[in-house]
């Protein structure tokens, strides 16, 4: 996989990677190892915990993280959302 991207990022400018979620399986936080940073989409039904599980993940292994996507919102459940932008402003 390394061979891979190495021959990606000589012939592009950005190589994006779409993953597997990253508490049910490995994969994606071994991949994370490999990339110069990671973007996390988040659907916005996730519980802060688990949110705060797969990032827990990706710091442990030495990951960069560069943002969060929050997918799914209704903008008619906004206050729902508060929380998220109160966890995500802290980090």
């Amino acid at each position: 996989m390394r061979g891979i991207l190495t021959a990606a990022a000589s012939s592009f400018d950005h190589v994006l990677i779409d993953s597997p979620p990253i508490l049910p399986v490995s994969d994606s936080v071994v991949l994370s190892t490999l990339v110069d940073g990671v973007v996390m989409v988040v659907c916005a039904q996730t519980t802060k915990n688990l949110v705060r599980d797969a990032c827990a993940r990706l710091v442990y292994v030495g990951s960069k993280m560069l943002g969060v996507v929050l997918n799914n919102v209704d903008p008619e459940q906004r206050r729902s959302y508060e929380p998220y932008y109160t966890y995500f402003s802290k980090q």
